[in-house]
């Protein structure tokens, strides 16, 4: 009842409506505010994965160029090591061919000298041992 007597007076009318006007016209503001920042945050926020992800690709980018620099150098270097082993084969065969004629050759020498040994009978050799002790004790200074 309050309310209708507050209606009938023309000030009290004036003042409700106008306060009702500019409680409508604040709620329009607000809801028209929120939606201009939902789409600001939105388009910001798109913006922002962007950058970010302009960034990442580059980083992507440096990092596939190390790997692509590092593999090079492994390639590089897995050649280099390539060549010298099949360099330090090549000299270990070398190295293996020369020690089996040598050995081959002292085999054949010690097969001659052997020879030369059982061919001369056992009194000339105690002859020939004691000649030579003979020089060696005189060759001996004292």
């Amino acid at each position: 009842m309050f309310i209708l007597t507050l209606w009938a007076n023309p000030l009290a009318r004036r003042i409700i409506l106008g306060a009702a006007a500019l409680l409508a016209i604040c709620y329009g503001l607000r809801l028209w505010s929120n939606r201009v920042y939902s789409e600001g945050f939105k388009s910001g926020k798109a913006a922002g994965l962007a950058e970010m992800e302009k960034q990442k690709n580059a980083e992507w980018k440096a990092k596939a160029d190390a790997i692509a620099a590092d593999a090079a150098t492994i390639a590089a270097d897995r050649r280099a090591l390539e060549v010298q082993s099949s360099a330090l084969a090549e000299s270990r065969r070398g190295i293996e061919a020369a020690l089996s004629d040598s050995l081959k050759q002292m085999n054949e020498r010690k097969e001659a000298d052997n020879a030369k040994v059982a061919s001369v009978s056992d009194t000339d050799l105690d002859a020939a041992l004691r000649s030579v002790s003979a020089d060696l004790a005189a060759a001996r200074p004292r």
